[in-house]
C-alpha cells in the first residue's frame, strides 16, 4: 500500500523488470528530484509526460529489461568506440589524428 512517502514512491516505481522510463510529479521540486534519483529507469520526467524536450545531448538509456546500450549523447557514441594508443620510438615522428592532422605538442 503507498503511504506517501518518498520511499513507498521509490520501491513502488521499482517493482518491475522494466526500467525504460518513468514520471515524478511533486510540487516539491526537490522531493521529485529525490525520489527520481532512486528510480532505476533510463529517464525520468519531472512534471513532464514528454521525455522528447530532453536535449539531444541526454542519453537515452534502457535499465533492466528495458534495453541494451546507449543511444545518443557522448555515452551514446562511446559505446562504438575502441581507444587505441599508439606509441612512437621516435622524437621525429609527429603523430596525427584520424584525419591526418598533426597533434600539437604544448
Amino acid at each position: 500500500e503507498f503511504d506517501g512517502s518518498e520511499d513507498a514512491a521509490a520501491t513502488l516505481a521499482n517493482d518491475t523488470e522494466y526500467g525504460l522510463a518513468a514520471y515524478v510529479y511533486s510540487k516539491d521540486l526537490d522531493k521529485a528530484r529525490r525520489v527520481a534519483m532512486r528510480i532505476k529507469a533510463g529517464q525520468v520526467g519531472i512534471n513532464n509526460w514528454s521525455l522528447a524536450k530532453a536535449p539531444m545531448k541526454c542519453p537515452w538509456i534502457g535499465a533492466k529489461g528495458s534495453g541494451f546500450g546507449y543511444h545518443s549523447g557522448f555515452d551514446g557514441w562511446r559505446q562504438f568506440s575502441v581507444p587505441k594508443s599508439l606509441v612512437f620510438d621516435s622524437p621525429d615522428l609527429v603523430p596525427k589524428h584520424v584525419d591526418g592532422t598533426p597533434v600539437r605538442k604544448e
